[in-house]
Formats: structure tokens, C-alpha cells, sequence
């Protein structure tokens, strides 16, 4: 994977290294305003030179799109996104965890309970792609298992990145073509030992 010089975002990223992040907004989560990089933290640092999402992007592009994209921090238990929401940004974690969990039963009833976590993103990873693109209601809950700090892109401002570098877009949406896919074949892995366990409960030999 092709990580980025030294220098990172916005000249070197020591220049970027200030005073802790001020909550702006609930307790529970705010959000920093578009170009706001001047509070990155050196855990958003490392996280955003091995984002996947980035690889094979220049530095010049990465600048560019971090300064049209938003810095979020939530608080521990905090839920970004519900299942069915409208939302449709992405994220980029730079430090903490978020979990992913769904109903599993009646999807209609809020009441009924979400299934434990099922897949779990730290730094350097991403949520939020299916929305971001298919332009459809969040496929899943996702919430913070700990204090975390994210990168929000939001489509407009990919958009703008995108008539700004045609390029750097296609790659970055490549990268989330081969996130997407390891991740099927992640979860057909699971599925695949999941039934075996089964058959083997039920008494199946191999």
C-alpha cells in the first residue's frame, strides 16, 4: 500500500499538530467546520496516511480533499447512523472504534432488539460506503464502542473534489470497490464456518 509523504496534509503534518479538539455542539458528538485541519490530532495523522481509501492518491489530492471534508468526535456509545436513516456521508476513522450491528428480525419496529456487534471498524477505516453511493437508507446501525474521532465526506463536497480531480476520484472510487469486496469475502468466511459448526451440532460429519 502506498503511503503518502512524510509531509501529509496541508505542508508537513507537524504543522498541523495544535491544541486539543474544543467540543462544539451536544456532548455526545460535533462536528468541525469544512478546511478545519488545524486541530488534527497525531492519532488522525497515522490514521489518514494508511487510509486505503487513499491509496495511490497524491498529496496535493488528499490536501484537497480533507479541506473540503469535516472532522467529527463521538463520545463513547453514541449512534452516527440508525438503520433506515437518510444519511448519506462517509467516514473515515482516525481514532477509536466504531461497531456495526442490524435487526434482525422485524426491521420495522424499533423496539425490537439490534443483534450484538457484527463487524467492528478502527483507524483507518471506513463506514458509511453503500449510502454514500447507491444514494439508499443506511443497510445498518453503526456507534462508537469508544471515544472516536472521524473524517466526514460528504457527497457534495466529493462532488466538487471529483470535477476538481477526475482522477484522484476514480482511484479513490476503486479503493472502496476492493474495501467492499474483501469485506464480502470476509463475511462469506464467517458464513462458511458458521454453517459448518452448524452441521456439525446437528451431527453431520465433515
Amino acid at each position: 500500500m502506498r503511503r503518502p509523504a512524510s509531509g501529509g496534509v496541508r505542508g508537513t503534518f507537524k504543522e498541523n499538530l495544535k491544541t486539543p479538539f474544543t467540543k462544539q455542539g451536544t456532548q455526545s458528538s460535533f462536528i468541525y467546520k469544512k478546511g478545519n485541519t488545524n486541530n488534527m490530532s497525531t492519532s488522525d495523522i497515522a490514521a489518514l496516511k494508511d487510509c486505503q481509501l487513499f491509496e495511490g492518491l497524491k498529496e496535493d489530492e488528499i490536501n484537497g480533499l480533507i479541506e473540503i471534508s469535516e472532522f467529527m468526535q463521538l463520545d463513547k456509545g453514541h449512534i452516527l447512523f440508525k438503520e433506515k436513516d437518510e444519511s448519506k456521508s462517509l467516514y473515515i476513522v482516525t481514532e477509536g472504534c466504531l461497531g456495526v450491528r442490524r435487526h434482525i428480525i422485524d426491521k420495522e419496529d424499533d423496539n425490537v432488539p439490534l443483534s450484538p456487534v457484527i463487524a467492528e471498524h478502527g483507524a483507518g477505516e471506513t463506514v458509511g460506503e453503500f449510502s454514500f453511493f447507491d444514494d439508499k437508507p443506511r443497510s445498518a446501525e453503526v456507534f462508537a464502542m469508544k471515544d472516536t474521532r472521524a473524517l466526514v465526506i460528504d457527497p457534495e463536497a466529493f462532488h466538487q473534489f471529483t470535477d476538481k480531480f477526475p482522477k484522484a476520484s476514480q482511484k479513490i472510487t476503486a479503493n472502496i470497490l476492493k474495501i467492499l469486496i474483501y469485506r464480502m469475502r470476509r463475511t462469506d468466511e464467517q458464513l462458511s464456518v458458521a454453517l459448518e459448526w452448524g452441521w456439525e451440532v446437528r451431527g453431520f460429519a465433515k
